[in-house]
């Protein structure tokens, strides 16, 4: 395998790392600009080169994906973690290989496997409990004894000069790893002097999993996926309806780890962020204008940044991720100054006793220059951003893509929308709603004094 990584173009150097039954091969690439592949690129080709080797388990980790803390069986790398929760292994089992089937059928999903190995031998004995209980050998004796038998027992310390070692009793290994052997082992009896291990049980070499997994305390069975040029949103709609088609019995649950979990708590947080920067904005703004209505009229640019931003994500081929995410929220704090001066100066105007349509269209023409600079500032910042190269340049990108977008697009809709708006708020704040509340109220007592007199 090291002789197949070392092959792929652009791979600078591999450091292996082999212990009982596992082979790690961390695999360092060139720099961005002395290779012509991209890294997701070279996964792809060694997975291919890789995929000779049949009776191997094997997969390719990315060393950049932001992933959540492990839920069990060592693959935190990975971008997706189902969980299959319940109270049978065995069942837990079947509905593994089951997901496994179809999640690999999922386009962009690669490396599908899992963390439930079947594999460790053990001796099992099944004891008769009927006639273990007949002949007097109970269930704890007859268990311990087979433990310290095949198992070991410390009984005592041996001293060498300053050095001190345990003494461990148990049966020599051609005896243990013999179920026949061992049935003839003799356990101690309340009604005779002793009865061998095979009256009262039956011994026999089975598989079993090297670990038992939990996870909220119930055992699980972990199906772990890499994507490879899916996005994780669309790969996890996919897998649930996977699991939907499973018709899991009582008792049993898929539940999502890793980068999935990760997800939906910034997702969840997302969504809190944006509600408290829109309420700090519209604070700052009342305050700042003295008003309960015209920060409305300001803010009305919010709305049309989200699909602003959106599209333009769409036009580069970017999804929304935690980057661009970070750069919708700082394009809410850009796209809002642009209302600002237009609001900001038609106040100004009509103070100075300037009609309020004369002073909208008056205000336009005058803070059109600054709203060009300060735009056309940002968008020159950015670009450079957008359009770099280098370590890290792809997730810097997709949040300078947001913001270029969202502002290029939000100049012409908020240089357009703003003053409707601003027009239309303004009509309600001129309004008594005082004196339209009491008129309101004399109108309902008079009719109710009107309906009683007809009817007495």
């Amino acid at each position: 395998m090291e002789r197949d990584l070392k092959a792929l173009p652009g791979v600078e150097l591999i450091f292996a790392n082999v212990n009982a039954g596992n082979a790690n091969f961390y695999v360092g690439l060139k720099p961005l600009e002395e290779r012509s592949l991209s890294q997701q690129n070279i996964m792809r080709r060694a997975r291919a080169a890789l995929a000779k080797y049949k009776a191997a388990r094997t997969r390719i980790n990315g060393g950049t994906d932001i992933s959540g803390a492990s839920t069990g069986g060592g693959y935190s790398g990975n971008r997706l973690q189902a969980l299959i929760q319940g109270p049978d292994l065995e069942q837990l089992q079947l509905y593994t290989t089951e997901l496994l089937a179809k999640v690999k059928d999922i386009p962009g999903v690669a490396d599908v496997d899992s963390n439930f190995d079947f594999t460790k031998p053990e001796l099992r004995v099944n004891v008769d409990r009927a006639r273990s209980a007949d002949l007097g050998v109970p269930i704890d004796s007859l268990a311990t004894n087979l433990r310290t038998l095949i198992g070991g027992e410390e009984v005592s310390k041996f001293k060498d000069g300053d050095d001190q070692y345990s003494v461990v009793l148990r049966l020599d290994e051609q005896f243990r790893n013999n179920p026949t052997l061992m049935g003839n082992l003799l356990v101690p009896s309340t009604t005779q002097r002793a009865l061998r291990v095979s009256d009262v049980a039956q011994l026999s070499m089975g598989s079993a999993p090297a670990s038992i997994d939990r996870y909220n305390r119930q055992r699980q069975i972990t199906v772990n996926a890499s994507l490879d040029g899916a996005v994780l949103g669309t790969v996890l709609d996919a897998t649930r309806q996977k699991v939907d088609e499973m018709h899991l019995k009582p008792g049993y649950e898929v539940v999502f780890g890793g980068n999935a979990r990760t997800l939906n708590e910034a997702s969840n947080d997302f969504v809190i962020a944006i509600f408290l920067a829109v309420t700090f904005i519209y604070m700052v703004l009342a305050s700042q204008f003295n008003s309960f209505i015209y920060p409305f009229s300001i803010m009305s640019s919010l709305p049309l940044s989200v699909p602003a931003g959106l599209l333009a994500l769409m036009a580069f081929g970017m999804t929304l991720n935690v980057y661009s995410a970070i750069g919708m929220l700082m394009l809410f704090g850009i796209v809002k100054k642009n209302s600002i001066l237009q609001v900001d100066y038609t106040n100004t105007l009509r103070a100075q006793g300037m009609e309020r349509h004369e002073a909208i269209v008056a205000a336009n023409h005058v803070r059109l220059r600054p709203i060009l600079m300060t735009t056309l500032s940002i968008i020159a910042g950015m670009l450079p951003i957008a359009f770099g190269r280098g370590a890290g340049a792809g997730s810097r990108a997709s949040m300078a893509v947001t913001i270029l977008g969202g502002q290029l697009l939000c100049l012409l809709l908020t240089l357009l929308v703003t003053p409707v708006v601003y027009s239309y708020f303004d009509d309600l704040r001129e309004i008594d709603w005082f004196a339209l509340v009491r008129r309101w109220t004399s109108i309902g007592v008079y009719g109710r004094r009107d309906s009683a007199a007809q009817a007495d």
